[in-house]
């Protein structure tokens, strides 16, 4: 909660799918660069690799001043932004840049 001037550089998540005892695959909320915390400000992430079944990077409402320069997202969801409806005080989510971004399935 309420995260400011953070700095996350040439991290790397592998959230692959898990099996079930019946050999279902299945996720078990596995973001990769999750905001749920809520309350984020000057939040800079470089170099960002995420491959699993979930999100790849989600912005959850009170987002602010976020900067997100080369993900790679393999797999899941891609980059939600919002959570539109989720939260019933303020959803705003506000100054976001990314860029060289790659997003693909898995």
């Amino acid at each position: 909660m309420n995260g400011t001037n953070v700095l996350l550089e040439n991290i790397v998540v592998s959230a692959k799918l898990s099996k079930q005892p019946d050999g279902e695959n299945w996720v078990q909320n596995t973001d990769g660069l999750d905001t749920d915390t809520m309350d984020v400000n000057h939040v800079q992430v470089t170099n960002f690799t995420y491959t699993g079944g979930d999100d790849c990077i989600a912005l959850k409402p009170r987002s602010y001043s976020v900067t997100v320069t080369g993900a790679t997202c393999n797999g899941g969801n891609g980059i939600p932004i919002g959570s539109i409806g989720e939260y019933l005080e303020d959803s705003s989510v506000k100054d976001v840049y990314m860029s060289d971004l790659k997003v693909s399935r898995a």
